[in-house]
């Protein structure tokens, strides 16, 4: 008895990495033929850092999944272009709040995203907007010097680490009423 429980337990920790692969990877066929579907979330999404990269690419794709969409970023120009795309190709209304995170200023941005009448029907948030504020091969040259340091800090924790919190914060009561809401969080 003992010899069988040893021998099936050493079996399975030396099958186990194929196990679960097998076992993922029918999951994730299974989700391709069988996907969520976001829209019994809600009819918005709100994406932060949409304007460009890979908030750009979200925006797009959930419009094309038949989303409307509110892009929220610091360049007026880029969010109309992304508004424009998304409305022309996938037929969904769109709308955007220029803000810039780095002027910290939540409660306008609070009020802005409240006080739009689709407020209670988002179904999910993109919290994507971020910077990398120094490349890696000058990081040492920036840190160098303390005050850059510090500005280098402070604008991180502004841009790629506060947002995340506060914009959370201000859909998340939403969520919490319908008992429903889908809520993605990226750091560059």
């Amino acid at each position: 008895m003992l010899y069988t429980i040893l021998t099936t337990l050493a079996f399975l920790k030396l099958f186990w990495p194929l196990i679960n692969t097998i076992y993922k990877s029918l999951r994730y066929i299974y989700c391709q033929f069988y996907p969520i579907d976001i829209k019994k979330y809600g009819s918005w999404a709100v994406i932060t850092g949409g304007s460009d990269g890979i908030g750009k690419a979200y925006a797009l794709e959930l419009a094309k999944r038949g989303l409307n969409i509110l892009v929220i970023a610091r360049t007026e120009k880029k969010l109309v272009n992304v508004c424009m795309e998304a409305k022309n190709n996938y037929d969904v209304s769109v709308d955007y709040i220029v803000f810039d995170f780095k002027d910290d200023v939540y409660d306008e941005l609070k009020l802005a995203i409240e006080h739009k009448p689709y407020y209670h029907d988002i179904a999910i948030l993109v919290n994507n907007v971020g910077i990398l504020p120094y490349a890696y091969d000058a990081y040492g040259e920036k840190c160098s010097n303390f005050e850059n340091l510090q500005q280098l800090v402070e604008s991180n924790y502004k841009i790629n680490i506060k947002p995340q919190s506060l914009v959370t914060g201000i859909v998340l009561p939403s969520f919490l009423a319908r008992k429903r809401g889908i809520i993605v969080c990226m750091s560059s």
